[in-house]
């Protein structure tokens, strides 16, 4: 997870960890680096919750000098793949939309 470290307004509620992205990866490193580099330069491919930081200018909201990083580690992609999958719909349910560098949801496998 990726936050802001503050309070944000959602559609409902409050997210008071001020979550901006919830994602998984192999190589946290890796990922984090990606993220920063494509929130740093408008333009830059490789990490779509950074494209996006950088295309709607959140730096002027949330600077990357200020961003929290938490993760949970698993022991395999398919188990940080449903964890992932877990954290979203919570995050879901509780706010009626997604964390705002979260593009998309896989509804796939969840209990209806």
């Amino acid at each position: 997870m990726i936050s802001a470290g503050r309070e944000l307004s959602r559609a409902v509620g409050v997210d008071s960890d001020g979550i901006l992205d919830i994602g998984e990866s192999a190589s946290l490193r890796q990922r984090l680096k990606d993220f920063v580099r494509c929130a740093s330069k408008r333009g830059q491919e490789g990490h779509m919750a950074g494209w996006r930081y950088a295309y709607f200018h959140l730096e002027q909201h949330f600077p990357l000098s200020c961003l929290l990083v938490r993760w949970i580690e698993t022991k395999t992609k398919e188990e940080a793949q449903r964890m992932e999958g877990r954290v979203l719909l919570k995050y879901l349910q509780r706010h009626a939309e997604l964390p705002p560098l979260n593009y998309s949801f896989s509804w796939k496998g969840l209990p209806t």
